[in-house]
This record gives C-alpha cells, structure tokens and sequence, in this order.
C-alpha cells in the first residue's frame, strides 16, 4: 500500500506522499468513525471522526514531520484547523480516497530506538487528528 496525505490550511500545506522510491514513509492509516456514547443502544447523532497515521521519519521525511509537530503545538484557530486529504493505493489502484474538512491535531509522538538504527529509518512518528464537532457530514470518501 501506498499513501498520499496532505494537510491545508492558511498557513500552508503539508505533503507526506510517496518519497521516490515506491516505498511510503506512511505504514499505517486507521480512519474511525465513531459515536460519543459507546454504551447507548440506538444509533446517536452525535458522531466524530479519528485518523491516525503512522509512519517513519527519514531522511527525505525529516522536514515533513517536523511541520507535523510543529502543528501539534498550535493552539490559535487559524492554524489548529485544516483540511485533510487522504489517498489509500494498492499498486495503481485507489482504494480510498478521503477528504476531511476542520481536522485538528489531538496527538503527536515521535520514537526512536535501536530498532530504526537498523533501517533506512530515523524513527517513527503516530499523528491523531479528529474532525471539529459540527463537521462530520462534510467528509468525502470516493472509492
């Protein structure tokens, strides 16, 4: 699988996408759609959304992630929402393809360890966004 994320906003955009070489720095993409209430027995209207991406910091992706923490600290509206775009491929074929308005940063972790030294890879990253409440039916999913 390979994966295309871009996140936009006023003060600019931030593209982790292929690197080159057919391999993507993004290993791992969790989309969850989800209710505020997980004891309620009916369906509630009250819904949100959760993507985590998970991926590797390189040396082609070292600036790109670092936009991605820096963004995590922002707390002013202008720079907290963005909108984000997310491709899913398989070989050619587009499997997914999401586009979420207001997302926002919830967490940031970066790891490092031995385990990276042993690869092409500085270390890992997990980036969580969740959709601002209010924003849930403006998701697009093609595909």
């Amino acid at each position: 699988m390979t994966y295309e994320l871009s996140i936009e906003g006023e003060a600019g955009t931030i593209n982790l996408n292929e690197n080159g070489t057919g391999n993507s720095a993004i290993k791992k993409v969790d989309f969850q759609i989800a209710q505020d209430n997980l004891e309620t027995n009916e369906k509630a209207t009250s819904l949100f959304n959760t993507l985590v991406i998970e991926g590797e910091i390189t040396d082609k992706t070292q600036s790109q992630t670092k936009e991605l923490l820096e963004w995590s600290l922002k707390t002013d509206k202008t720079n907290v929402y963005k909108t984000v775009s997310l491709v899913v491929r398989k070989d050619a074929d587009v499997i997914r393809d999401y586009y979420l308005k207001d997302m926002f940063c919830t967490s940031y972790q970066e790891f490092f360890d031995e385990d990276t030294s042993k690869s092409n890879s500085n270390g890992k990253f997990v980036l969580k966004m969740r959709q601002r409440k209010g924003s849930i039916d403006t998701i697009v999913v093609d595909c």
